[in-house]
């Protein structure tokens, strides 16, 4: 998806001017990336990781 999007909408030829003309070019992509990764990442569902008592509580079901 990611992929996708950036070739639609951002990757043209001026840009890719324009980033090598760039007196920082890893900043210039990161500009560009961020909010393209950021609009992906935001669509993702939040995974709640286990606190340590639940893990603990869990291995105890499992192996007693």
């Amino acid at each position: 998806m990611l992929d996708c999007d950036f070739r639609k909408r951002k990757l043209s030829g001026s840009l890719l001017k324009d980033m090598y003309a760039s007196s920082d070019r890893s900043r210039f992509a990161l500009n560009i990336l961020t909010p393209l990764i950021e609009s992906v990442v935001s669509k993702r569902e939040f995974i709640k990781i286990p606190s340590d008592t639940q893990i603990n509580h869990s291995l105890r079901a499992v192996f007693g």
